[in-house]
């Protein structure tokens, strides 16, 4: 059970992490290839979404 428990919140906190990195890649080419970047990752964003 308490294994159960320790395992779960490693995995929340694996996919947090997973999520904070991604978020950081998506700034980092922004601040690299600048409104394109953002543009194209907005275009994404709403294809996924509808």
């Amino acid at each position: 059970m308490v294994q159960e428990k320790q395992s779960d919140r490693q995995q929340r906190l694996d996919n947090f992490l997973q999520a904070v990195e991604a978020a950081q890649k998506v700034q980092d080419d922004i601040m690299k290839y600048g409104l394109e970047a953002a543009h194209l990752y907005s275009t994404l964003c709403n294809g996924l979404v509808q």
